[in-house]
């Protein structure tokens, strides 16, 4: 048996359809948004309740209700809501319940974050690719004067709140060559080095070399030989490291220059928002914890690529080379899409 009831939110109407006769009632409620353009989520969201006495359904609009099934009982406490969409970060909320008989809980707005793009693409002068040319990004007409983006190399490997300061500031070789002995995959929060010679707590690691160097910092000194073992580090490796791979000591130099974040960076996020533009080349401490090096840089083919870009709808690249320039106003490009393909042309002065 269908049936169809009536729920009354936010002054309008919608039908709550069961394929069985059980009476539901409206608990919580809230409306889905784009974290970046403001408007409704309007196709299909998966709704996910962590107690089996509620129902989720997701209406047009961006509307979420909950309902708690009456045949089950109500439920008290707090229940674990996630909202789930291909085009965007999982959202997850603890919510605490309304007694019976209260009013439903009206979350307001909540804004689903889009998943970040990857941007790729080649540097050109004439047709002919430009080796190792430096790509930014730069703030487009849509996000204002007051927010810059600042693209890293590799994307963050762990959570960073609005507010952090962030340093620009060079690191510089201070130890000797060592090498990773297993692979450690994206995520994980340690490697099993060669040689841990000269390494302390707080020691700062470059992994890798151009055009996916990344840093991570020491947190403690695990299991193992003197010359060789487990090295545990802050957060988690943003990416791969391949048993073979090649690391040495670094330390960071003086203060060069310093932002705000303007808003929270997600592991995984290629891209920081801050409160003053940092264009040009060298590295970035964010917190103590985390370092990168500012844009990204091609090859000798001219290809570059840079991940986890995301914030905007719009922003804009600009290729830098020595002897050459990039046209105004650069090349401006929608991330609409999980992955981005853009040329662009530098010319003589």
């Amino acid at each position: 048996m269908t049936i169809t009831e009536e729920v009354l939110a936010n002054g309008r109407t919608y039908d709550w359809t069961r394929d069985r006769a059980i009476r539901a009632r409206l608990v919580v409620l809230l409306r889905a948004l784009d974290a970046e353009t403001g408007k409704p989520i309007r196709d299909s969201l998966d709704v996910a309740v962590s107690d089996p006495a509620l129902g989720g359904r997701f209406f047009g609009d961006g509307y979420v209700l909950l309902v708690v099934l009456e045949h089950r009982g109500w439920p008290s406490g707090t229940c674990t809501l996630t909202l789930a969409h291909p085009d965007y970060r999982a959202f997850r909320r603890d919510v605490a319940l309304p007694e019976p008989g209260a009013a439903p809980l009206d979350l307001g707005d909540v804004n689903l974050v889009p998943r970040p793009t990857f941007v790729h693409g080649v540097v050109l002068q004439d047709g002919t690719p430009v080796a190792d040319a430096r790509v930014e990004l730069e703030s487009d007409v849509e996000v204002g004067a007051t927010e810059h983006p600042l693209a890293l190399r590799v994307p963050l490997g762990r959570d960073v709140g609005a507010g952090t300061v962030v340093e620009r500031r060079p690191f510089a070789a201070a130890g000797a060559l060592a090498r990773t002995l297993t692979r450690a995959r994206a995520g994980e929060r340690a490697l099993f080095l060669s040689d841990r010679a000269g390494l302390a707590l707080g020691s700062w690691l470059a992994i890798g070399a151009d055009p996916e160097q990344h840093f991570v910092r020491v947190a403690a000194l695990g299991d193992g030989m003197p010359a060789l073992g487990w090295v545990e580090i802050e957060g988690a490796l943003p990416r791969e490291v391949p048993a073979g791979t090649t690391l040495r000591r670094v330390a960071p130099g003086a203060l060069a220059g310093s932002a705000r974040l303007t808003r929270d960076a997600l592991a995984g996020d290629g891209v920081l928002w801050v409160d003053a533009a940092m264009i040009g080349p060298g590295t970035v401490a964010v917190t103590d914890r985390v370092a990168a090096w500012i844009g990204a840089i091609g090859d000798g083919q001219g290809r570059f690529a840079m991940r986890g870009i995301g914030g905007a709808p719009i922003v804009r690249l600009r290729a830098r080379a020595a002897g050459l320039v990039h046209p105004d106003p650069g090349e401006r490009i929608a991330l609409e899409r999980p992955r981005v393909f853009a040329e662009l042309r530098m010319t003589a002065p």
